[in-house]
C-alpha cells in the first residue's frame, strides 16, 4: 500500500509510513450496495412510454365503441310518418282480394278508385283526370262505338299494361242507351276493355242522382246536387276540372260530360266533339279530360 503523504511503498500490514511516519490509511473494502431496482437508461425510457400510451388508446377505443354500438342496437327505431310516392306507385294491386267501394289502389301508372264489386269482378275508375283528349277528332255526329277515344282507350292506353295487368282487365259489353233527356242515339252497344262511364252509370256511382235524370223537368240540361263533390275530379296540377262521359250529348256532335264542380251535364253546353281538348271557349279557358273505367277480375 502507498502513503498519501509521500507516496513511498509500504507494508500491507504496517499502520504508519517506514519513511515519513505519517499514520497509513487502509483502502476501504466496503462493497456497495446492489441496487434493488434495474435502472432504465434514459434512451430506453421514452419507446416504453410510447408504447404504453398507444395500448392505453386502443383500449379507451375498444371500449368506446362496445357502447356506442349497444346504444344504438338498444335505441328505439324511428317511427315513419308516412309512405314514399315511389313506393305507393311500385306497389301492385293484389286483386285476388276482395276491395271495397270507395278503396283506392295503384294499378299500371294510375291510382284508381273501386265504385262496384260484382261476384268476380271490380269496376275502377281513375281517381283523377290522366289526360286532355277529344272524343272524336272531327265535328261529325258520332257515337261511342266509332269515336277516335274509344279506339285510343282500347289500344295505345291498353297497350301501357303490362301482361299480366292485362290479363286482369275483363272485356265487357258496354250498352250504349239514348241520352235520357234529349233522345239523341247513343249507338250500339260495345264490347271493351277500357271505356268512360255512361249517364246512368255516373249517377248511379257517384252518390245517388238517378231519381234526377229519369224525371228531367225539361228545362235544366245538368244535374246538380249534393253529389257534386264526388263527382268533381282535377288534373294534373290540381285544378278542377271537365271529364268526358260516353253517352251522347243534346245532339249527336254532343258528349255528355261531368262539368266544373262535379255537375252532370246530361245536354251539355254545346260543346261540339271536334274541339281540341284544351282551348279558349266562350272567353274562358276550357280543357276536357278523360278518366278511364275498366271491370277487373278480383
Amino acid at each position: 500500500m502507498f502513503c498519501t503523504q509521500c507516496g513511498s511503498k509500504n507494508d500491507e500490514s504496517g499502520s504508519f509510513c517506514q519513511k515519513c511516519g505519517s499514520k497509513l490509511i487502509q483502502p476501504s473494502t466496503t462493497i456497495s450496495s446492489v441496487p434493488t431496482k434495474t435502472e432504465i437508461p434514459p434512451k430506453a425510457k421514452k419507446p416504453l412510454l410510447f408504447i404504453t400510451l398507444a395500448i392505453l388508446v386502443i383500449i379507451a377505443v375498444g371500449v368506446g365503441g362496445f357502447f356506442f354500438i349497444r346504444n344504438i342496437s338498444s335505441s328505439p327505431k324511428p317511427e315513419v310518418l308516412y309512405e314514399t310516392a315511389e313506393s305507393e306507385v311500385s306497389a301492385k294491386p293484389n286483386v285476388s282480394i276482395r276491395p271495397e267501394v270507395g278503396n283506392t289502389f295503384m294499378f299500371g301508372d294510375y291510382r284508381w278508385i273501386v265504385l262496384a264489386v260484382e261476384n268476380d269482378k271490380t269496376l275502377i275508375i281513375t281517381q283523377d283526370i290522366i289526360e286532355f283528349r277529344e272524343y272524336h277528332i272531327e265535328d261529325v255526329n258520332m257515337t261511342w262505338a266509332d269515336c277516335t277515344l274509344r279506339a285510343y282507350l282500347n289500344g295505345y292506353f291498353y297497350d301501357t299494361f303490362t301482361d299480366e295487368e292485362q290479363a286482369q282487365i275483363i272485356e265487357t259489353l258496354i250498352e250504349n242507351a239514348d241520352n235520357q233527356w234529349y233522345g239523341t242515339d247513343g249507338g250500339v252497344n260495345t264490347m271493351d276493355k277500357v271505356f268512360l262511364l255512361s249517364l246512368d252509370e255516373v249517377a248511379k256511382y257517384f252518390g245517388d242522382s238517378s231519381r234526377k235524370l229519369s224525371n228531367w223537368n225539361g228545362e235544366d240540361y245538368y244535374i246538380s246536387d249534393q253529389y257534386d263533390a264526388d263527382r268533381m275530379a282535377y288534373d294534373s296540377t290540381g285544378f278542377d276540372a271537365i271529364w268526358y262521359l260516353r253517352s251522347p250529348g243534346r245532339g249527336s256532335t254532343h258528349a255528355a260530360k261531368v262539368y266544373y264542380g262535379g255537375k252532370i251535364e246530361v245536354g251539355d253546353s254545346g260543346v261540339s266533339h271536334g274541339y281540341p281538348p284544351d282551348m279558349v271557349h266562350g272567353g274562358l279557358s276550357v280543357k276536357w279530360g278523360i278518366r278511364p273505367a275498366m271491370w277487373v277480375k278480383q
